[in-house]
């Protein structure tokens, strides 16, 4: 019975990993889908800035 109990808790903190690891990759692609944005919002808007000058 002590083994089975341990078994469950073990499978159970494998499944909060898993969704733990799956939570930070989204904020990842977030991240990074922002940081895209932002790049290049800046660079249409500083581009032709800089030819101006």
């Amino acid at each position: 019975k002590y083994f089975q109990l341990r078994k469950d808790f073990a499978l159970a903190q494998v499944q909060d990993q898993m969704e733990i690891n799956e939570v930070l990759d989204l904020w990842h692609r977030k991240f990074a889908l922002n940081m895209l944005l932002i790049l290049s919002i800046g660079s249409l808007i500083f581009t032709p800035v800089l030819f101006i000058c």
